[in-house]
């Protein structure tokens, strides 16, 4: 006569299938976050980084005057935005969109009070897909004091 073995699971079983479910679901996940949001596929463990090219990060501050013919636009270029800048630059780096540079923003009206206006350009290199060119995009964020 045969007698059915219960088998029950342990915790131990129970931590490992979690884990199987977990990297096996992380890929897909990763995927949709690339492409929504811009994360950087090179970062948080993206297993297709090697299907899009290293891009790099620029950025451009500019103060906005208002002046009888519009706004005039003048570039920012001091040593006591170096850091602030490079974090931004690091986060927005990984982060993509989700990234805003609303510190970097305060960082550079903490550093000259008298402004009221700027322009944060970031621009980016990235493949285009439809013609597989690397084509430069930006995103300009206008802040007031």
């Amino acid at each position: 006569m045969g007698t059915k073995l219960k088998k029950s699971v342990t915790g131990k079983e129970r931590v490992v299938h979690t884990l199987l479910i977990i990297l096996t679901c992380w890929p897909l996940l990763h995927i949709f976050l690339v492409k929504q949001f811009d994360l950087n596929a090179w970062k948080l463990a993206g297993w297709g980084m090697y299907s899009v090219p290293l891009h790099s990060i620029r950025l451009e501050i500019t103060q906005l005057v208002k002046s009888p013919q519009g706004w005039t636009a003048s570039p920012i270029s001091d040593s006591r935005l170096n850091e602030p800048v490079s974090k931004y630059m690091d986060l927005r780096f990984a982060l993509g969109k989700l990234m805003e540079p609303s510190g970097l923003a305060r960082s550079v009206f903490e550093a000259f009070p008298t402004m009221d206006r700027i322009n944060i350009r970031v621009s980016k290199l990235a493949m285009d897909r439809s013609s597989g060119m690397i084509e430069e995009s930006h995103v300009d964020f206008l802040y007031d004091e």
